[in-house]
């Protein structure tokens, strides 16, 4: 009995699909001409051997006992975009010889690369609601479609729609997500401190010391309630003093991300006032 003929059924499948099996020192590799099926067959044809050479010339050059350097793949990458050396956006195809799955639109089993961050924070725990998924959204775009032109008009749309929620007053899913670290002081204890210490106070603090007396003290306040800020509580800020300043609070929630997502592909910085794309299709 093969190999093949031993496997169960899910197994088999499982197989199919991967594009590879293997038996001691034999591999069958199914080449449906992907980026990872390739890189197989370089493997098996090339690389493998070469370099299995040079690891145990190495090893003979250093008196090893034994040869124990084997080199390996780790990621096939269909696009990416890089920023800087480690700092990498990517669609994964297969990690470490294993291909990410999922369903096409037919809810047909198929390879389909997953969405990889390395060494970028594109994402933070300060990153407000409204930012969060539009920038993953944006960045996915970005990786399948370099159009300029397409890509400023989404970012464009997601810039509009912040001022739209801006002039409505939904301010809570633009508001920046926080830790306050420590309690608050107390109001009317804290107002009544030198200047010079009250400056060393953290803005979080200073906020929560007012919200939490807004709560004790104001008539509409203090019977909806409303929880007191605390130590280690998780709570959304707007820097509204001495006014609102909802450029600034665009530029941190999403603007200086895609900044640099362009900047590395060559666009700049200015992509968001870079409208020669356009007069070019007008003309």
């Amino acid at each position: 009995m093969s190999h093949w003929d031993s496997l169960e059924d899910g197994k088999k499948k499982d197989a199919f699909y991967e594009g590879l099996v293997t038996q001691d020192d034999v591999r069958v590799i199914y080449n449906r001409y992907l980026l990872t099926d390739y890189c197989r067959v370089l493997d098996a044809a090339l690389l493998e051997e070469k370099l299995a050479e040079i690891m145990l010339n190495f090893a003979n050059y250093w008196n090893f006992y034994e040869n124990t350097l084997f080199l390996k793949r780790e990621k096939c990458i269909r696009q990416a975009i890089v920023t800087a050396k480690k700092k990498y956006i990517c669609f994964v195809e297969s990690n470490e010889d294993v291909k990410y799955f999922g369903v096409d639109d037919a809810g047909v089993k198929c390879v389909k690369p997953k969405f990889a961050v390395t060494g970028l924070e594109i994402v933070r725990s300060s990153t407000t609601p409204f930012a969060r998924e539009r920038i993953l959204t944006l960045v996915t775009e970005l990786l399948k479609n370099k159009n300029k032109a397409h890509i400023r008009k989404e970012y464009l749309e997601l810039k509009r729609e912040f001022y739209q929620l801006v002039n409505s007053g939904e301010w809570y899913s633009i508001s920046i997500p926080s830790g306050v670290k420590k309690t608050p002081p107390v109001y009317l204890e804290y107002i009544e401190w030198p200047e010079e210490l009250k400056k060393k106070l953290d803005w979080r603090l200073r906020a929560a010391s007012v919200w939490n007396h807004l709560l004790e003290n104001d008539p509409v306040l203090k019977d909806m309630g409303l929880e007191p800020i605390f130590e280690s509580s998780k709570v959304k800020f707007i820097k509204v003093a001495p006014t609102p300043d909802w450029d600034l609070q665009w530029e941190k929630a999403l603007k200086k991300t895609m900044d640099r997502m362009f900047d590395a592909i060559g666009w700049g910085l200015n992509v968001e006032n870079d409208d020669r794309e356009l007069m070019l299709e007008i003309f």
